[in-house]
């Protein structure tokens, strides 16, 4: 070995740790360096991917706007010609809303009111007992809030009651979309609106315009007419904002209205009014609405209608300290019956976990008891042992192990009659009964410690 003092044993063992040190800063530099090289390449793949990008939306906005242009240029010329055949009225109208919509597209919204306006009066002016008056009826019902103010005001009554007149059967319910499209499209035209246009769009008053389609539809149909329903719905909602008293007298009107052929028709405008009671926070009041919907929907309750109180409940908990969720349960249980039961058990199981989480047995345990009630009532019920085994595992909590036993021993038999897995049951018993000893036991411990000289045994929370 050299003797020199970079060779000698002497500087040995402090040399080769500096050299592996070295070896190691050397490396990390190499590393660092080659990640931020990996993170430039990263960067500007990213970067190019994201231009191309840019350059697609583009070519696709632009391919958007010759296509707009294009459509705007066949609606005119088609316009052109159909005016100046005027004659044939129905070809007028469907050009005329065409050309309306291309003028729309284009941001030329007073051109697609004039155009509108325009096809309304030739409607208007036609042989409504023609065999083209339904199809251009419809070609008008597609845009009509491209409709002036003026002429929603002045036009629109005389086009509705007309088409009140003709319309019966399922038609009806596309009437009624059509309606409710009329104050969204308006809205919408108002922020396409130039700033010189003349009339400002936003002075549009929506409980008018449902007065005066409920007021056309009463004439033409009766004042209780259940096809009623829709318009005063959108009426109550229009009106909550500015004057809640027209709003409850609306829904109070709903609940009255005599639908035949929907038996749930009363109890729903009940649960609609506790809704308003509950936004405007009047309990008391929103509490009574629930109330009575349950006693009209009782004898009758379908699982569209439970789903609905359990609706209502649960909005009325997110606002309150009450406990009408719980109390909507209990009296759907009560009822009981196939479709009930499984809507009651979407909502259930999360009560029961949230008494349990909160050592709040006994008011699982009563609910569970419920539930398992209710299942008397079922023709089929696929969830029963679910149910049987939490409430087992409720009672063996609060010491009741006779009444666990039983009823898993029910689950037991069960299992093995369907082939379902009898060990793995037996074993999951197993650990909760030693987890239940040794907490017990832990609070035993814990007792003594303190000096406490209280025998502790599973207790039922109050």
């Amino acid at each position: 070995m050299k003797t020199g003092a970079f060779g000698s044993k002497k500087y040995a063992p402090v040399l080769i740790p500096l050299l592996v040190v070295q070896l190691q800063f050397s490396a990390t530099l190499a590393a660092n360096e080659s990640s931020v090289k990996s993170r430039d390449r990263d960067q500007q793949a990213l970067d190019e991917r994201m231009r191309e990008i840019r350059e697609q939306a583009e070519q696709a906005r632009e391919i958007r706007l010759v296509d707009t242009d294009l459509k705007y240029a066949r609606a005119k010329e088609d316009f052109e010609k159909a005016k100046q055949n005027k004659h044939n009225v129905a070809d007028f109208i469907h050009a005329a809303v065409s050309y309306a919509v291309a003028c729309r597209n284009v941001r030329y919204p007073e051109k697609a009111s004039r155009l509108y306006e325009e096809a309304l009066d030739s409607y208007l002016k036609m042989n409504l007992n023609s065999a083209a008056e339904p199809e251009c009826r419809k070609d008008l019902w597609t845009h009509l809030g491209f409709l002036s103010l003026d002429s929603l005001q002045s036009k629109f009554p005389q086009f509705f009651r007309i088409s009140e007149e003709k319309t019966s059967g399922q038609s009806v319910s596309e009437l009624n979309d059509a309606l409710k499209n009329i104050p969204r499209e308006f809205g919408s035209m108002q922020y396409a609106t130039l700033p010189q246009m003349s009339r400002p769009r936003d002075t549009f008053d929506a409980a008018q315009f449902w007065k005066m389609a409920i007021d056309i539809r009463s004439s033409v149909r009766g004042a209780n007419s259940p096809e009623l329903v829709p318009l005063l719905q959108s009426y109550a909602s229009a009106c909550e904002s500015t004057d809640f008293s027209e709003a409850e007298k609306t829904y109070l009107r709903l609940s009255q209205i005599n639908n035949k052929e929907d038996s749930d028709a009363e109890a729903r405008a009940q649960l609609d009014m506790a809704n308003l009671y509950i936004r405007h926070k009047m309990d008391d009041k929103a509490i009574a609405a629930y109330r009575k919907a349950f006693e009209v929907a009782k004898n009758h309750m379908s699982r569209q209608m439970a789903s609905q109180f359990l609706s209502v409940a649960s909005q009325y908990n997110r606002q309150s300290t009450s406990t009408v969720h719980i109390e909507a349960i209990k009296d759907l249980l009560s009822i009981g019956g196939d479709d009930v039961v499984q809507e009651v058990d979407n909502h259930l199981g999360s009560i029961v976990n949230s008494y349990i989480s909160s050592f709040d047995l006994t008011r699982a345990q009563a609910l569970l008891r419920m539930r398992l009630d209710a299942s008397k009532t079922c023709t089929s019920d696929n969830q029963a042992n679910h149910w049987r085994l939490k409430l087992s595992e409720v009672d063996l909590a609060l010491g009741e192990e006779a009444e666990s036993n039983r009823l898993f021993d029910q689950v037991k038999v069960t299992y093995a009659l369907t082939g379902q897995n009898v060990d793995k049951l037996i074993e999951d018993r197993k650990k909760l009964i030693d987890a239940l000893k040794s907490n017990k036991q832990a609070t035993i411990s814990n007792s003594t410690k303190t000096g406490s000289t209280t025998t502790v045994s599973p207790s039922k929370s109050k």
